[in-house]
């Protein structure tokens, strides 16, 4: 993943990869050397596009269900800071997905009226308390000492779906960090994290890229916040059931009865997604959400990705994809 005056499909495809590398070893969260290992065993697969020449040099490191890791990039010498999503297994992890009130976000010197979501600030908070075990040391803590030596080094933000939402609030705290260093965000299949302030401010920012964040048009997620409302449509043969239209009601009755805004963040990417055969609109919701799928609309061969990925859970693509 170089540093160029934009993102590159290949870019695309090592970010949802390595995304993907926070999902295999989620059970193992009590166990960081499992982890460690599931982690660097997968960095080695030539197959992947990693292509193997990548390297785990901090983490993974975990605190209250959120988790992140570094990598190096032994060709070009950047980094990625690469953020897992929500834990669907856990209860506690859900809520905080609708912990929609609004915050000043936990970076240095954001400018007045910037607020994002109470739940992706302690997200954030949790990440950045986070320490690696084997060296005792923060994410950042670790940043600070490779940038000390080389202040211009490319740093890559990267997460899928809450570390998604992470990745521009993420990437604007490593700006501010590291005024130096060459900062872009891949704020793949996220949430709106912020209000129009915190949009305006982070798209400002995107010295190196086009694009602010990377969705499928088919994903609902991508719409929580910002365009709550547009959750409920339902899919062609997949309407949205009634207790799900009432929780997302009361969930956008509270945000309007509080004057609670988010903001999706312009110009951007669009995969190309398409419906699948399900049955259910949670199932078709959860289908095009799926990584796996990001990964290969952002054009990982699917060979690949079936090879790598079999069972975490099941996974099949939509029809006709090959």
């Amino acid at each position: 993943m170089t540093v160029a005056d934009d993102i590159t499909d290949h870019d695309l495809q090592v970010a949802i990869t390595l995304c993907s590398l926070t999902y295999i070893d989620e059970e193992y969260d009590d166990q960081p050397q499992v982890q460690k290992n599931m982690i660097e065993r997968y960095l080695t697969y030539a197959d992947l596009p990693m292509g193997g020449r990548w390297k785990l040099v901090w983490g993974p490191a975990n605190l209250k269900l959120n988790l992140w890791y570094i990598v190096h990039n032994m060709d070009t010498g950047n980094l990625a800071v690469v953020m897992r999503g929500t834990l669907m297994s856990s209860m506690i992890a859900k809520l905080g997905d609708i912990m929609v009130d609004p915050v000043k976000p936990l970076v240095h010197d954001a400018p007045p009226g910037v607020t994002v979501a109470q739940g992706i600030s302690e997200a954030h908070a949790h990440l950045n308390a986070a320490t690696d075990i084997w060296t005792n040391r923060t994410g950042w803590q670790y940043l600070e000492g490779v940038l000390r030596e080389w202040p211009e080094t490319g740093i890559d933000i990267i997460g899928h779906s809450l570390g998604g939402a992470l990745a521009p609030v993420v990437s604007l705290d490593a700006m501010q960090r590291f005024p130096q260093a060459k900062v872009r965000s891949f704020a793949l299949a996220g949430m709106s994290p912020g209000n129009k302030a915190f949009s305006d401010w982070y798209v400002s920012q995107l010295k190196y890229q086009t694009n602010s964040r990377f969705i499928n048009p088919l994903d609902i997620i991508p719409k929580w916040y910002a365009q709550i409302d547009e959750m409920r449509a339902g899919f062609r043969d997949n309407p949205c059931p009634v207790e799900d239209l009432i929780g997302i009601g009361l969930l956008s009755d509270y945000m309007a009865k509080n004057h609670i805004t988010y903001h999706a963040t312009p110009n951007p990417y669009y995969f190309n997604g398409e419906l699948y055969n399900e049955t259910t609109w949670q199932a078709q919701c959860q289908a095009q959400h799926e990584h796996r799928y990001y990964m290969l609309m952002a054009g990982v061969p699917l060979d690949a990705i079936m090879a790598r990925f079999p069972n975490t859970p099941a996974w099949s693509p939509p029809p006709g994809a090959s």
